[in-house]
């Protein structure tokens, strides 16, 4: 075996079928398991009212409806992703912080600064998570993804 190749074990949580086909894109029903709960790209696998998750992956693998497939995760969209749900907050704290002291550096209606720049530090998170609620939601719409096609398990067409 060469030793460069990588082993990626395969576990039940990143299998699916094909539903349907949108011009290059899969649409694919995602077998629901208990590693769901703690998966950190369920903000783009959300559960419908059904509670079936489904995930727009590019067809390069030219599946055809009814396939089970076996995805990975991309590594570029989850570290854009990982940057936006951790990072933009920290961000939004910090400069949160730093404007509540350079705004009131000796505190205002008897509020310690400290206390007003914690505050500004809170009202900037949720300001950015906010904004990261609907960011997420409208890239779910779109094309962006943190999963690929690896591999078909079983065609349709066998």
């Amino acid at each position: 075996m060469n030793p460069e190749q990588k082993i990626i074990p395969e576990t039940e949580d990143d299998r699916g079928i094909v539903v349907e086909l949108k011009g290059e894109f899969a649409v694919v029903e995602m077998e629901t398991t208990d590693a769901c709960q703690c998966c950190r790209a369920k903000v783009v696998c959300q559960p419908n009212s059904a509670g079936q998750r489904f995930l727009q992956v590019k067809n390069t693998l030219n599946v055809k409806i009814g396939d089970r497939v076996v995805l990975e995760q991309s590594g570029a969209n989850q570290i854009r992703l990982v940057m936006v749900q951790y990072g933009l907050p920290l961000l939004g704290f910090l400069t949160g912080v730093f404007a509540g002291r350079r705004l009131f550096p000796q505190g205002q209606f008897g509020i310690p600064a400290e206390v007003i720049q914690l505050l500004g530090g809170i009202v900037l998170v949720l300001l950015t998570g906010i904004g990261i609620f609907f960011w997420s939601k409208y890239q779910a719409r779109r094309e962006f993804n943190v999963f690929r096609l690896r591999r078909i398990i079983n065609s349709k067409t066998e």
